[in-house]
């Protein structure tokens, strides 16, 4: 069997799932090829994963150190990245490391104030973890309006949020066990899913 993953050229979209999705088929004897932007060239060399290369599929941050280029690609950025800081993962991290795996802090935290993106959602909902969602654009607000309405957490407006409204949120979150209570109900149902090696079976009998 041949099998092509797709992925964003994003570390954070590629590594929780389409990595070991790939690797978990291609140990089992299949071909497997990921195409993706060139940013992933070296996580997939180190993985020993073939990459077929989409030179048009960029970063938001290589969209914004060349906005010519994406004019030509015929992107035209919304909002061009930008550096953020912050107070608390500066005092946490600053001097220790670069980058910490989203999924390995989430099991230690009550609350996860995330832009509602399909990879956190996925992420937050197996760690069990409430959220306060401040969605940006494409499935973000879809996202967020799910987990709200699931009861996991809170939906913040964009354009509407200030400190104390943020303030507010996450306190109601952490001081309302229900919250809590839904997240992690829903975290049970997730732990008794297939594992990811169940994909190769079913891929085998879609094509079989």
């Amino acid at each position: 069997m041949r099998v092509l993953f797709a992925s964003n050229p994003v570390y954070s979209h590629f590594a929780p799932m389409i990595a070991p999705a790939a690797e978990a088929v291609r140990n089992t004897g299949h071909e497997v090829a990921v195409a993706t932007g060139p940013s992933l060239a070296g996580h997939l060399d180190r993985l020993g994963l073939p990459h077929l290369p989409l030179p048009s599929m960029v970063t938001a941050m290589e969209r914004a150190a060349d906005s010519e280029a994406a004019r030509r690609l015929g992107l035209v950025p919304e909002v061009m990245a930008k550096p953020v800081t912050g107070a608390a993962f500066g005092r946490l991290f600053a001097g220790e490391v670069s980058f910490v795996q989203q999924r390995l802090l989430l099991p230690a935290c009550d609350l996860f104030i995330t832009h509602a993106g399909f990879g956190s959602v996925r992420e937050t909902l197996t760690a069990g973890v409430t959220t306060v969602a401040l969605p940006q654009r494409a499935d973000q607000p879809a996202n967020a309006q799910r987990l709200a309405g699931l009861g996991f957490g809170i939906t913040l407006a964009r354009d509407e949020v200030d400190t104390a409204a943020l303030t507010a949120a996450c306190r109601r979150v952490l001081e309302d066990s229900s919250y809590r209570h839904a997240a992690r109900g829903f975290q049970r149902q997730i732990l008794g899913l297939p594992g990811i090696d169940g994909l190769v079976a079913d891929l085998n009998a879609l094509v079989g």
